[in-house]
């Protein structure tokens, strides 16, 4: 069952649209569409003619020019057809050439309408073509008539009331012209009189500025002859500061030939000093090599002997001589990591890393999980790090360091480590803080200095090195590190890290 929306439409009039631009008959539809009608589009008057095969609409709108058929060949076929003659016909045109009038006249059209339409008026003239659309008998009322038309005969068949209401039609599209046409004179004339108006007042504003501009000129003439007062004692001035510029021009060129001397001598020392840093570059690199391979190797043959020593003599050995293989093994252990850190010490400022952004909690979180802390110490990030543009091996060697120290050396049996940060405007502050033994003040340059220790190595197994690598790390990007700590109230490192890579 229909609701009655569908119930409306489908007994409104149908209207079929004939027009070849697809914009102007969406604009057709959409208007008829809201007004109740039913439409068709057909996109030529050759499609048009097929649609009215299987449908017979109640009223056509069509344009006039279109490709294969244009509006006056699709009328004309409308009105021979002996089922669709009926059908009222309005025409979309511009009305520019008279001729339309006769043609219109010639294939028995109902109506004109004036492109663009005016909603108004379409609407108007399709409700009234509709309520009293022309007779469907054949032949009735005809007669021929002899028409003259700008020099040119014409002969016409047609009723006389059509072509009464034909001629209608057009002067109903004149009288809405002129409409518009006097609308528009109107808004001219009411320009027109705004524009005289601010003619009237530019014209006094003008003069006003005529006046004052003469009394500038006056006081203009006045200045130009202080001026040319003023440039005769100024160029003699000048006459006088020309001579001193002379002198400091020569005594100039003579500091710039100077300059350039002693810019050659630099250019020239700087030349030897990339020379001896490459040189320097190139030994360093032959040391990294010597002590990764000349040196670890026999490390490594010195532990896989000492291993298989205590795997297959362990017993002949006894306590005394396990006890001394297991400190040989230490040893070794720590010869390695030495080595290790003597590597990465090297590495740092030389071996370059793309710089990507590094989410400093990531790291951190990944650290901690390396490091397996033991139970008794707790580790805890007090506020979001920041992400960085930072190489990621020099992040994770950084915070590595730093925390396993602080477990290293915890001496509570409750234990914690406290990872913080702060924005300090063009860098961050980080730090790692630990409830642990604490540092001296007076030691507090040395931990940063290689191979130094405070606690003996057979206490703690250290190399010395970490914090020597984490103040590289830190200086090599441009911040600094640094340590408050006192006896018995724990640790605190902070550095910083600049926000631009």
């Amino acid at each position: 069952m229909m609701n009655p929306t569908e119930a409306a439409k489908a007994n409104a009039a149908l209207i079929l649209i004939v027009e070849d631009s697809a914009t102007q008959a969406q604009l057709l539809r959409h208007v008829l569409d809201e007004h109740g009608y039913s439409t068709l589009v057909a996109g030529s008057g050759r499609e048009a003619m097929e649609i009215l095969g299987s449908h017979r609409p109640d009223l056509i709108l069509s344009d006039i020019v279109m490709p294969e058929m244009d509006g006056y060949e699709l009328t004309r076929k409308i009105k021979r057809h002996p089922a669709l003659k009926s059908i009222p016909v309005i025409l979309l045109t511009a009305l520019t050439d008279p001729e339309d009038i006769v043609r219109g006249l010639d294939a028995r059209v109902e109506s004109y309408l004036i492109k663009p339409c005016d909603e108004g008026f379409l609407l108007s003239k399709v409700e009234s073509l509709l309520a009293a659309p022309p007779t469907n008998r054949e032949g009735e009322g005809l007669q021929r008539l002899e028409v003259s038309f700008r020099g040119r005969s014409h002969t016409l068949t047609l009723a006389p009331e059509h072509a009464v209401n034909l001629v209608f039609s057009i002067y109903e599209n004149a009288v809405q012209i002129n409409e518009k046409l006097l609308q528009t004179q109107m808004e001219l004339e009411a320009l027109n009189f705004d524009l005289e108006n601010k003619v009237q007042e530019r014209t006094a504003h003008l003069q006003a500025e005529i006046v004052q501009r003469k009394k500038a000129e006056e006081e203009l003439t006045r200045a130009r002859e202080q001026l040319e007062l003023r440039v005769q004692e100024r160029t003699a001035e000048l006459m006088d500061v020309n001579e001193s510029l002379t002198r400091e021009i020569s005594e100039r060129k003579k500091a710039e030939e100077e300059i350039r001397i002693l810019n050659a001598e630099l250019e020239e020392r700087v030349a030897q000093r990339t020379s001896e840093l490459e040189t320097s570059n190139r030994e360093l690199k032959e040391f990294a090599y010597v002590v990764s391979h000349d040196l670890k190797a026999p490390l490594r043959a010195v532990s896989q002997l000492a291993g298989w020593l205590s795997s297959d003599f362990g017993e002949a050995l006894g306590e005394e001589g396990r006890a001394m293989i297991d400190m040989l093994l230490g040893r070794l252990d720590r010869m390695h990591n030495l080595i290790e850190g003597i590597l990465q010490y090297s590495r740092i400022g030389r071996a370059k890393e793309e710089k990507v952004d590094v989410d400093l909690n990531t790291v951190v979180r990944d650290v901690v999980d390396s490091l397996a802390p033991p139970e008794h110490v707790s580790i805890e990030v007090l506020t979001t790090l920041p992400t960085i543009k930072f190489e990621r091996t020099r992040s994770e060697q950084l915070f590595q360091n730093l925390i396993s120290n602080a477990i290293k050396f915890m001496d509570k049996p409750h234990g914690f480590v406290k990872i913080n940060c702060a924005d300090g405007g063009s860098h961050w502050t980080l730090s790692v803080s630990d409830n642990g033994p604490g540092i001296e003040p007076k030691y507090h340059d040395k931990i940063f200095q290689i191979f130094q220790t405070l606690s003996p190595r057979d206490e703690f197994e250290s190399t010395g090195i970490g914090l020597t690598l984490v103040k590289k790390i830190v200086e090599v990007t441009g911040g600094r590190i640094w340590v408050e700590s006192q006896p018995g109230e724990g640790t605190t490192f902070l550095f910083t890290l600049p926000k631009t890579a």
